[in-house]
């Protein structure tokens, strides 16, 4: 029972998703277009490992820092002091994260590459720093996680077909990888305002300065649904420059992708309740299931 617990707590389906974006990087997209890849299999699972490892540490140090603001926005799923003592879960944190950390390191030796050992590090820190400080900060701590987000995305071209850049595929690749990248961050970034503007009771009481208090829930509503459109006139842009790479891509764009968001555009103007913005944030990560899932048809 506690390992559900446990998995919970890591946001196991956010660490899958990590995981199957990886994997369709590496075994469809770069196999499939011949891209002069860089990793051996082995040393790809240990960036896999460190990445999703740190990322988990960085998800249970956050519910530590939430306590409060969960016992008021989500009082049925509070596990932190509940389920697990807040020193269970600190032990936790410094197990994963320093696992995620070591296997970083010992990936940027077996590259003969020690520097970039210092992506790791910096990622440990910055989510340690996201969840105990700026992320009662508005819109930085919603910037910061969602860089980090599609920074994510983008090591594994850093590390895998970047050296062998005098490839013109794997120029093409890598600007995939930008694009990819570049979509997760812009819709993690709304969902992150969303769920400011759903937590807004628990954030208010506990004295955090999300946007929506410092602007009123209004006023973030309708910034986020002028945000949101902006973003899927680009991304009609982006699909359409890119149809040239398969004939199904348009098509598969518009009805799961643009058509989805959309309808995004039209609930959020709309939203209301908390438990309106509750589906609005869940529907975002199904429309970037979606577009992570393009891969295949690319």
């Amino acid at each position: 029972m506690k390992l559900v617990h446990l998995l919970r707590l890591m946001r196991w389906q956010n660490l899958l998703m990590l995981i199957i974006i990886q994997l369709l990087f590496k075994f469809v997209l770069f196999k499939n277009y011949q891209i002069a890849t860089s990793l051996t299999t082995f040393e790809f699972t240990l960036l896999v490992i460190s990445i999703v490892f740190i990322a988990a540490g960085g998800n249970v140090i956050n519910d530590l820092f939430d306590i409060e603001t969960d016992k008021i926005n989500k009082p049925t799923k509070v596990i932190v002091g509940v389920i697990f003592s807040k020193s269970q879960v600190k032990f936790t944190y410094a197990i994963l994260t320093f696992t995620g950390v070591v296997v970083g390191i010992y990936f940027s030796y077996k590259l003969e590459n020690p520097l970039t050992s210092f992506y790791f590090v910096v990622i440990s820190i910055l989510l340690f720093i996201y969840s105990a400080y700026f992320k009662k900060k508005a819109l930085i701590g919603n910037l910061i996680v969602s860089l980090l987000i599609g920074f994510s995305i983008i090591l594994l071209g850093m590390f895998d077909i970047l050296p062998n850049s005098n490839n013109t595929n794997n120029l093409i690749a890598f600007n995939m990888i930008l694009v990819y990248a570049s979509f997760a961050f812009s819709l993690n970034l709304i969902r992150e305002i969303i769920k400011d503007i759903e937590d807004i009771d628990g954030d208010y009481t506990v004295g955090m300065k999300t946007l929506p208090i410092i602007f009123g829930r209004k006023r973030t509503q309708n910034c986020t649904f002028f945000l949101s459109i902006l973003f899927t006139f680009i991304l009609i842009f982006t699909i359409t420059f890119y149809r040239y790479l398969s004939d199904f891509l348009l098509g598969y764009g518009l009805l799961f992708i643009i058509a989805p968001l959309l309808y995004f555009c039209h609930q959020i103007y709309h939203a209301d309740t908390k438990q309106d913005f509750k589906k609005l944030s869940f529907l975002l990560k199904l429309i970037m299931i979606s577009g992570m899932l393009s891969i295949f048809i690319i």
